[in-house]
Protein backbone atom coordinates (compact mmCIF):
# COMPACT_ATOMS: atom_id res chain seq x y z
CA UNK A 1 0.00 0.00 0.00
CA UNK A 2 0.92 3.69 -0.78
CA UNK A 3 -0.19 6.26 0.96
CA UNK A 4 0.12 10.26 -0.26
CA UNK A 5 -0.98 12.96 1.78
CA UNK A 6 -3.57 15.10 0.63
CA UNK A 7 -3.99 19.00 0.64
CA UNK A 8 -6.98 19.04 3.37
CA UNK A 9 -4.58 16.65 5.64
CA UNK A 10 -6.60 13.47 5.03
CA UNK A 11 -4.34 10.77 3.61
CA UNK A 12 -5.05 8.79 0.57
CA UNK A 13 -3.87 5.11 0.86
CA UNK A 14 -3.57 3.34 -3.17
CA UNK A 15 -3.56 -0.43 -2.88
CA UNK A 16 -3.00 -2.19 -5.56
CA UNK A 17 -5.03 -5.33 -6.61
CA UNK A 18 -4.07 -8.42 -8.51
CA UNK A 19 -6.54 -8.98 -11.58
CA UNK A 20 -6.47 -13.04 -12.73
CA UNK A 21 -7.69 -14.50 -15.78
CA UNK A 22 -10.13 -17.17 -16.15
CA UNK A 23 -7.33 -19.10 -14.91
CA UNK A 24 -6.63 -17.57 -11.68
CA UNK A 25 -3.04 -16.39 -12.89
CA UNK A 26 -2.61 -12.90 -12.08
CA UNK A 27 -1.37 -10.60 -14.89
CA UNK A 28 -2.44 -6.91 -13.93
CA UNK A 29 -3.65 -4.98 -10.97
CA UNK A 30 -6.45 -2.65 -10.63
CA UNK A 31 -6.15 -0.42 -7.73
CA UNK A 32 -8.09 -0.05 -4.23
CA UNK A 33 -8.26 3.59 -2.62
CA UNK A 34 -8.47 4.33 1.00
CA UNK A 35 -9.40 7.57 3.02
CA UNK A 36 -8.17 7.96 6.17
CA UNK A 37 -7.92 4.13 6.67
CA UNK A 38 -11.93 3.63 5.05
CA UNK A 39 -12.74 2.16 1.98
CA UNK A 40 -12.80 5.14 -0.66
CA UNK A 41 -12.85 3.72 -3.88
CA UNK A 42 -12.14 0.74 -6.71
CA UNK A 43 -10.28 2.01 -9.62
CA UNK A 44 -11.02 -0.84 -12.01
CA UNK A 45 -9.14 -0.17 -14.82
CA UNK A 46 -5.71 -2.32 -15.35
CA UNK A 47 -3.33 0.21 -13.88
CA UNK A 48 0.48 -1.13 -13.64
CA UNK A 49 1.45 -1.14 -17.79
CA UNK A 50 0.20 2.75 -17.05
CA UNK A 51 1.82 3.45 -14.23
CA UNK A 52 4.79 2.25 -15.74
CA UNK A 53 4.80 4.23 -18.40
CA UNK A 54 4.02 7.26 -17.14
CA UNK A 55 6.87 6.89 -14.37
CA UNK A 56 8.82 6.15 -17.63
CA UNK A 57 8.25 9.25 -19.36
CA UNK A 58 8.55 11.41 -15.95
CA UNK A 59 11.96 9.44 -15.70
CA UNK A 60 13.47 10.58 -18.88
CA UNK A 61 12.07 14.48 -18.76
CA UNK A 62 14.16 14.73 -15.56
CA UNK A 63 17.66 12.71 -16.83
CA UNK A 64 16.89 15.43 -20.20
CA UNK A 65 15.69 19.00 -17.92
CA UNK A 66 16.54 18.24 -14.70
CA UNK A 67 15.02 17.21 -11.09
CA UNK A 68 11.79 19.97 -11.39
CA UNK A 69 11.12 18.52 -14.82
CA UNK A 70 7.82 16.68 -16.35
CA UNK A 71 7.30 14.84 -19.20
CA UNK A 72 6.13 17.15 -22.28
CA UNK A 73 2.31 16.99 -23.22
CA UNK A 74 0.81 17.77 -26.78
CA UNK A 75 -0.22 21.75 -25.59
CA UNK A 76 3.90 21.58 -24.20
CA UNK A 77 4.99 21.08 -27.63
CA UNK A 78 3.18 23.42 -29.21
CA UNK A 79 3.81 25.98 -27.04
CA UNK A 80 7.87 25.01 -27.25
CA UNK A 81 7.55 25.23 -30.70
CA UNK A 82 6.41 28.81 -30.43
CA UNK A 83 9.02 29.71 -28.24
CA UNK A 84 11.49 29.52 -30.55
CA UNK A 85 10.64 32.66 -32.27
CA UNK A 86 10.96 31.26 -35.76
CA UNK A 87 10.08 34.04 -38.19
CA UNK A 88 6.62 35.30 -38.11
CA UNK A 89 5.60 32.89 -34.79
CA UNK A 90 4.34 35.20 -31.69
CA UNK A 91 6.51 37.87 -29.71
CA UNK A 92 7.24 37.95 -26.39
CA UNK A 93 6.27 41.42 -24.18
CA UNK A 94 9.44 43.03 -24.98
CA UNK A 95 9.60 41.68 -28.92
CA UNK A 96 11.71 38.18 -27.92
CA UNK A 97 10.61 35.41 -29.79
CA UNK A 98 7.99 33.69 -26.74
CA UNK A 99 4.42 33.20 -26.87
CA UNK A 100 3.31 36.28 -25.15
CA UNK A 101 1.99 38.35 -28.40
CA UNK A 102 -1.46 38.09 -29.34
CA UNK A 103 -0.62 35.08 -31.02
CA UNK A 104 0.57 33.47 -28.42
CA UNK A 105 -2.07 34.53 -26.39
CA UNK A 106 -4.80 33.81 -29.31
CA UNK A 107 -2.66 30.35 -28.98
CA UNK A 108 -2.89 29.80 -25.47
CA UNK A 109 -6.46 30.29 -25.56
CA UNK A 110 -7.10 27.32 -27.37
CA UNK A 111 -5.14 24.80 -25.80
CA UNK A 112 -6.41 23.10 -22.81
CA UNK A 113 -5.43 24.76 -18.99
CA UNK A 114 -5.02 21.17 -17.58
CA UNK A 115 -2.02 18.87 -18.93
CA UNK A 116 -3.44 15.20 -18.25
CA UNK A 117 -0.82 13.07 -17.47
CA UNK A 118 -2.48 9.98 -16.58
CA UNK A 119 -6.30 9.07 -15.63
CA UNK A 120 -7.36 5.48 -14.58
CA UNK A 121 -10.90 4.75 -14.21
CA UNK A 122 -13.45 1.78 -15.32
CA UNK A 123 -13.68 2.22 -19.30
CA UNK A 124 -14.64 -0.83 -20.46
CA UNK A 125 -17.50 -3.91 -19.54
CA UNK A 126 -14.41 -5.81 -18.44
CA UNK A 127 -13.28 -3.46 -16.01
CA UNK A 128 -15.96 -4.62 -13.97
CA UNK A 129 -18.14 -2.26 -11.08
CA UNK A 130 -16.48 0.47 -9.21
CA UNK A 131 -16.75 4.37 -9.96
CA UNK A 132 -13.00 5.08 -8.09
CA UNK A 133 -10.84 7.20 -10.49
CA UNK A 134 -7.66 8.77 -10.23
CA UNK A 135 -5.96 11.48 -12.22
CA UNK A 136 -2.44 13.35 -12.60
CA UNK A 137 -2.53 16.50 -14.40
CA UNK A 138 0.26 19.12 -14.60
CA UNK A 139 -0.47 22.40 -13.03
CA UNK A 140 1.78 25.89 -14.11
CA UNK A 141 2.46 28.81 -13.43
CA UNK A 142 4.27 31.16 -15.53
CA UNK A 143 5.89 34.47 -15.55
CA UNK A 144 7.62 36.83 -18.34
CA UNK A 145 10.77 37.89 -16.99
CA UNK A 146 12.76 40.32 -19.12
CA UNK A 147 16.76 40.20 -20.04
CA UNK A 148 19.10 42.71 -18.80
CA UNK A 149 19.81 45.20 -20.78
CA UNK A 150 17.73 44.61 -23.37
CA UNK A 151 18.26 41.25 -23.85
CA UNK A 152 16.09 38.60 -24.65
CA UNK A 153 13.27 37.97 -22.14
CA UNK A 154 12.16 34.71 -21.11
CA UNK A 155 9.36 32.55 -19.44
CA UNK A 156 10.12 31.00 -16.20
CA UNK A 157 7.96 28.38 -15.21
CA UNK A 158 7.25 26.51 -12.38
CA UNK A 159 4.95 23.35 -12.45
CA UNK A 160 3.62 20.81 -9.94
CA UNK A 161 1.88 17.57 -10.45
CA UNK A 162 -1.96 17.12 -9.47
CA UNK A 163 -3.26 13.89 -8.21
CA UNK A 164 -7.49 14.15 -8.12
CA UNK A 165 -8.78 10.87 -6.40
CA UNK A 166 -12.81 10.29 -6.96
CA UNK A 167 -14.45 7.42 -4.73
CA UNK A 168 -17.14 5.65 -5.52
CA UNK A 169 -19.55 8.21 -3.88
CA UNK A 170 -18.24 10.84 -5.66
CA UNK A 171 -16.54 12.35 -3.60
CA UNK A 172 -12.93 13.78 -4.47
CA UNK A 173 -9.63 14.39 -3.36
CA UNK A 174 -6.50 16.60 -4.53
CA UNK A 175 -2.66 16.21 -3.66
CA UNK A 176 0.16 18.22 -4.34
CA UNK A 177 3.05 16.26 -5.54
CA UNK A 178 6.73 17.95 -6.92
CA UNK A 179 8.20 16.11 -9.75
CA UNK A 180 10.71 13.82 -6.92
CA UNK A 181 7.59 13.06 -5.22
CA UNK A 182 5.57 11.97 -7.98
CA UNK A 183 8.65 9.70 -9.49
CA UNK A 184 8.87 8.06 -5.95
CA UNK A 185 4.58 7.71 -5.65
CA UNK A 186 4.69 6.00 -9.17
CA UNK A 187 7.87 3.89 -8.38
CA UNK A 188 6.29 2.75 -5.06
CA UNK A 189 2.91 1.52 -6.64
CA UNK A 190 4.47 -0.25 -9.54
CA UNK A 191 6.94 -2.23 -7.54
CA UNK A 192 4.21 -2.46 -5.16
CA UNK A 193 1.85 -4.08 -7.98
CA UNK A 194 4.77 -6.43 -9.23
CA UNK A 195 4.91 -7.47 -5.83
CA UNK A 196 1.33 -8.51 -5.40
CA UNK A 197 0.98 -10.17 -8.93
CA UNK A 198 4.36 -11.90 -8.21
CA UNK A 199 3.19 -13.20 -4.87
CA UNK A 200 -0.91 -13.64 -6.11
CA UNK A 201 -2.18 -11.73 -2.62
CA UNK A 202 -5.42 -10.83 -2.87
CA UNK A 203 -6.57 -7.70 -1.35
CA UNK A 204 -3.30 -8.03 1.10
CA UNK A 205 -3.51 -4.87 3.54
CA UNK A 206 -0.14 -3.80 3.52
CA UNK A 207 -0.57 -1.12 5.93
CA UNK A 208 2.21 0.80 6.62
CA UNK A 209 3.57 1.35 3.52
CA UNK A 210 5.59 5.01 2.22
CA UNK A 211 3.98 8.58 2.55
CA UNK A 212 4.22 10.41 -0.60
CA UNK A 213 4.12 14.39 -0.18
CA UNK A 214 5.53 17.03 -1.93
CA UNK A 215 9.09 16.65 -0.52
CA UNK A 216 9.18 12.75 -1.39
CA UNK A 217 8.33 9.56 -0.01
CA UNK A 218 8.63 9.86 4.05
CA UNK A 219 7.95 7.56 6.93
CA UNK A 220 5.11 5.31 7.43
CA UNK A 221 1.75 7.34 8.51
CA UNK A 222 0.56 6.85 12.08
Amino acid sequence: MVEVQCVDGSVLSILPVPKSDRGGLAFEVTLRLLLDGEPFGDVRECSRWRLARTADALRQARAQDGPEAFPVTGPDVLLQESDGGAPGGPRGPDGSGAPGGPDGAALRRLLPRERELLSLRARDPDDGGGAGELRLWLRSDRTWVRGPDGQRGRWSTRSLAVLDGWGDAGRGVRCSLDSTALLALLDALVAEADRVVGRQVVGEQAVGGPVVGEQGVGHPAG
